[in-house]
């Protein structure tokens, strides 16, 4: 059951899931149990980054070309995804990117779905890198796109400037340009009804420094956690049951941990 530490790849969704509960992460991630829980969210955000990527990736039509109208000129409209397309096309943003990324007279390169990995066990996707040159000094971004039913899962900055994945992102692109800053932004999408929020976090080196001790900390209890060997030595944290519509795992829990 359990895999050696150097076989494992700790993400920010595993982090998460630790410091909310040790007991969950073990159900989840060591034993792993299969999930009881149909998330349709989750499926309507990953059939959407996949839209938004294709999007990015393909050369403009025309210069006004929004996602709501690819989807419809390419065939990849579908009808349970509308709120979410029409929330990303709200504003200009995804258009404007592409239309720089396709120019050819501008210096500026989307990476979608940048892969990282930062040996022994960080490694991952990040939706948008930005290389912007155009004002001769490299300038990176990363961009994140969430696709959410309601508005109140939108982190305020304070939370989202300390978030485990805004630090694994940014330390990975910090180490790998050798830049003293980064910026990050999360880019919010409604998919129950049209709305968009966009968090915009200006990182430097120094502090992305600082909260790595922590990453690294927490790390080490994700990995801890493999090595449990029954899910009763684990710490449930009973308050956390409710969190998302309910744990998936709270039977289980409830019974000694499996």
């Amino acid at each position: 059951m359990t895999l050696p530490t150097s076989a494992l790849h700790v993400s920010a969704s595993q982090l998460k899931t630790m410091r909310d509960c040790p007991r969950k992460h073990w159900l989840q991630k060591v034993a792993q149990v299969p999930s009881q829980k149909q998330s349709l969210g989750a499926q309507r955000g990953k059939a959407l980054h996949g839209i938004v990527e294709t999007y990015l990736g393909a050369k403009p039509e025309y210069p006004e070309e929004t996602l709501l109208e690819f989807t419809e000129a390419h065939g990849l409209f579908i009808h349970d995804l509308r709120h979410g397309l029409r929330s990303a096309s709200e504003k200009s943003l995804l258009r404007d990117l592409r239309n720089l990324h396709h120019d050819p007279t501008q210096d500026f390169e989307l990476l979608i779905e940048q892969r990282f990995d930062m040996s022994p066990v960080f490694m991952g996707f990040m939706d948008l890198v930005i290389l912007d040159r155009r004002s001769g000094d490299l300038k990176v971004t990363i961009r994140d796109h969430k696709f959410t039913a309601d508005k109140r899962y939108v982190p305020d900055v304070d939370k989202a400037v300390a978030d485990y994945q805004t630090i694994i992102y940014a330390k990975s692109v910090l180490d790998f340009f050798s830049l003293d800053s980064v910026a990050f932004a999360y880019d919010y999408y409604g998919t129950k009804y049209k709305w968009q929020k966009y968090l915009h976090l200006p990182l430097t080196r120094a502090y992305v420094e600082a909260k790595w001790l922590d990453v690294v900390r927490d790390t080490r209890n994700v990995l801890n956690n493999y090595r449990v060997p029954n899910g009763a030595l684990t710490s449930p944290n009973y308050l956390s049951c409710q969190k998302y519509g309910g744990c998936e795992f709270k039977e289980l829990c409830f019974e000694g941990g499996h």
